[in-house]
């Protein structure tokens, strides 16, 4: 197969419903995943308090209401460096909506084969489209380790590089009836981009740093997971150990599988009803030069129970350059990663992460 080809692979609700012995591709082998993870009180972000303005009405509201926004603010810069993730209550997106856009991945994913091939990645002839659509991760070679999920790839942002070809037109509120997903996607841009501002503050940055380095063309992808009951879930990952090559990632989910490694253990993530889990990627740790941390995550399987998940990532545009910030926290950066386009470091990501790689610890710079 030459370099740069995508194997074809069967999807995984096809093979769970016919039956069918699980392909050596899918066993992990020297890092099987052991389904132990422990339960720990992970850090949750009340967004309102800081998001809020001051209160005006008296000079000991305000001063209550900066000693409390300090505070979460300490929480958030002490919950990115040790876990590299939080739990987002208090963000402004409805119950309704989030519940109304799971029930829409749970139906788009329940329909037949035939349905959702409508939509199905595009391998043949010159528009080639390996990411968008509904299929599986890229595949380049024979023994590579697979994941036990099917996706529903979308770009969402901007709006003039949208695919609609990718938008099933079943079940209806994808495309025909896109009020749902186009209210989500404008919630989730203005919640991310709000809480960059948060961070930017977080080391020493102007609020409109991150914003201005996410602009107009900055991209932002919606992967609808699916993880069907797997028999062999001692051997088999939903999703293999990774790090997110976005800035940040918001997830919507409130299932368990989801696990982060902290301090060389696996921890589970016990979702709060209707929170979002915002998590950084190794963009954003590139920028602030490792004082974010981009945590590996994966997802287990159940023998008995599906999953499903919306994680949406957020990338700064393909031209722009990344690299460490010169300045962070008051003082002058000594840099620890190299510079590179964004796009080339993308490149780099998906190649490393084919091979089991992280990208971001072969652009260290040693010192």
């Amino acid at each position: 197969m030459a370099r740069g080809e995508m194997m074809r692979v069967g999807l995984v609700q096809e093979l769970v419903k016919g039956g069918q012995e699980i392909p050596h591709n899918y066993l992990c082998k020297e890092d099987g995943p052991s389904a132990f993870a422990i339960d720990s009180n992970m850090p949750v972000i009340d967004m309102n308090i800081l998001f809020s303005s001051s209160s005006s009405s008296s000079s000991s509201s305000s001063s209550s209401w900066e000693e409390a926004r300090n505070q979460e603010k300490q929480k958030l810069k002490a919950a990115l460096q040790s876990w590299g993730f939080f739990q987002a209550v208090g963000h402004g997106i409805s119950e309704d909506l989030m519940d109304m856009m799971r029930r829409l991945a749970n139906k788009f994913f329940e329909q037949p084969m035939q349905e959702r091939m409508k939509v199905g990645q595009s391998l043949e002839g010159e528009q080639k489209d390996w990411v968008q659509g509904y299929g599986h991760d890229p595949v380049e070679f024979h023994d590579q380790i697979i994941d036990w999920v099917d996706r529903l790839y979308l770009q969402i942002f901007p709006e003039n590089q949208i695919k609609l070809q990718f938008w099933p037109e079943n079940p209806a509120g994808f495309r025909c009836c896109r009020e749902c997903l186009d209210e989500l996607r404008l919630k989730l841009k203005a919640f991310a981009d709000r809480t960059l501002s948060i961070l930017a503050e977080l080391v020493g940055l102007r609020d409109d740093y991150f914003t201005g380095r996410f602009n107009d063309e900055a991209t932002m992808f919606s992967r609808f997971n699916f993880f069907p009951p797997c028999p062999r879930s001692d051997q088999v990952l939903g999703l293999r150990p990774h790090s997110d090559g976005s800035g940040i990632t918001i997830v919507l989910s409130d299932t368990p599988g989801l696990h982060f490694l902290k301090d060389e253990t696996w921890h589970q993530v016990s979702f709060l009803p209707h929170a979002l889990l915002v998590n950084i990627g190794d963009q954003m740790q590139i920028m602030t030069n490792g004082i974010f941390k981009s945590a590996l995550h994966r997802v287990v399987t159940n023998k008995e129970k599906p999953r499903i998940s919306m994680a949406n990532f957020y990338l700064m545009a393909p031209n722009q350059e990344l690299g460490p910030i010169e300045r962070l926290e008051g003082e002058v950066t000594v840099p620890i990663y190299q510079k590179m386009k964004v796009q080339d470091y993308s490149k780099l990501y998906v190649d490393c992460h084919i091979k089991r790689k992280r990208a971001i610890n072969t652009i260290k710079i040693s010192h």
